[in-house]
C-alpha cells in the first residue's frame, strides 16, 4: 500500500526506505514536507515499540524496518503492541461471546471504512473513548447518560445498554437483515462480523453500517454531556432528528467513497460493495439512488 497518491514521484514512495531516500532527493517543498511528515508519524510508532524488527503476524516472517510498508506498520506494529493489551481482558465473554481478535482488528482496517471510523473504533474496543462511565469513574461522578438519563453501569453502557442505542440497532437491523439475512447479535453491536470468503462484501458493507453508527452515537453522547454540563436544561436528543443525520452523513461518505474508488480504477468493486442485495444502493441508469439506512 502506497502512503501517498495523486503525485507521480510520491506515488512511487512504497516503503520505509523509500520514504527516506526520496527526503534526501525531493527538492520540491511542498512535496518534501509531505515526505517529512509522513516519516515523522512513522517514526512516531517506532518509538513506541521495543523493537525494530517485525515478526509479520499473519505472513509469519520478519521484515526489516527500511523495507517495511505502511500497510504492515499499521496491521503488524500496532497490532501487535495492542494484543495482549489490559483492554481484552475487561470484555466479558459471558456476555459477548468468544472473541476473535485477530478477526476483529482485520475487518476494522478493512479499506473502505475511513481512518475516522477506524480511530474511533480503536478507541472503543480499547475501553479508552471518551463516555459518560469513563468520566463517572475517572473523577467520582454519578452523572447520568445524556441520551437516556440512567447512570451508566459499566463501559458497556453506550454500546449495547442505553435505551437510545437500542433504539439505533433496532431500527438498523432491518437494513443489517437484508444484507445478511441473520439478525443483529449483541457481539456484532461491539465487534462487528468476520469476513468470510462467500460473504466477503455483504459483510463489509453490514460492518461499515454498524461501525458508521457506533461512531455517530459516540460523538452524539459526547456533545450532549458537554452541553448537559453547561446548561440547567438537560435535554436528551430526538430519535428522528438522529435518524436524519445517520442517513445525511451515511450517503455523504458512500458519494466521497464512490468517488475515491473511481479515482483509484475500482469502481467495479465499489459497485460490488455498496449494492449488496439492494439494501442501500441500487444502480438505475448508470446512477446510484440511495436509499435510506434508516
Amino acid at each position: 500500500m502506497a502512503p501517498f497518491r495523486g503525485n507521480r514521484i510520491l506515488s512511487d514512495i512504497r516503503t520505509y526506505g523509500d520514504l527516506l531516500q526520496a527526503e534526501n532527493n525531493v527538492t520540491q517543498p511542498r512535496l518534501l514536507a509531505a515526505i517529512r511528515k509522513k516519516r515523522e508519524s512513522i517514526e512516531h510508532i517506532r518509538d513506541s515499540v521495543e523493537s525494530h524488527l517485525v515478526v509479520g503476524h499473519y505472513q509469519q516472517e520478519e521484515y526489516s524496518f527500511e523495507s517495511i510498508t505502511q500497510k504492515e506498520i499499521y496491521s503488524e506494529l500496532v497490532h501487535e503492541q495492542s494484543r495482549d493489551h489490559a483492554y481484552i481482558g475487561k470484555w466479558s465473554l459471558d456476555r459477548f461471546g468468544l472473541i476473535e481478535w485477530d478477526e476483529v482488528w482485520s475487518s476494522i482496517h478493512n479499506q473502505f471504512f475511513t481512518e475516522v471510523t477506524k480511530s474511533a473504533m480503536w478507541e472503543q474496543l480499547h475501553l479508552n473513548f471518551y463516555t459518560t462511565h469513563n468520566f463517572n469513574t475517572w473523577f467520582n461522578q454519578l452523572n447520568p447518560c445524556p441520551l437516556c438519563r440512567k447512570i451508566p453501569e459499566d463501559v458497556f453502557h453506550i454500546i449495547v445498554d442505553c435505551k437510545f442505542t437500542k433504539v439505533m440497532w433496532k431500527k438498523l437491523e432491518k437494513v443489517l437483515v437484508r444484507i445478511i439475512p441473520k439478525p443483529l447479535t449483541v457481539h456484532e453491536m461491539a465487534f462487528g462480523l468476520k469476513e468470510t470468503k462467500k460473504e466477503k462484501y455483504p459483510v463489509i458493507l453490514r460492518n461499515w453500517i454498524t461501525f458508521t453508527l457506533r461512531h455517530l452515537i459516540m460523538l452524539e453522547e459526547r456533545k450532549r454531556y458537554k452541553i448537559n454540563l453547561n446548561s440547567d436544561a438537560k435535554v436528551t436528543p430526538a430519535y428522528e432528528k438522529f435518524f436524519a443525520k445517520f442517513n445525511f452523513e451515511a450517503k455523504q461518505e458512500l458519494k466521497d467513497k464512490k468517488l475515491l474508488y473511481d479515482f483509484q480504477g475500482l469502481s467495479e468493486k465499489f459497485k460490488d460493495i455498496a449494492t449488496v442485495n439492494n439494501a442501500i444502493a441500487s444502480l438505475v441508469n448508470d446512477e446510484y439512488q440511495w436509499i435510506d439506512i434508516m
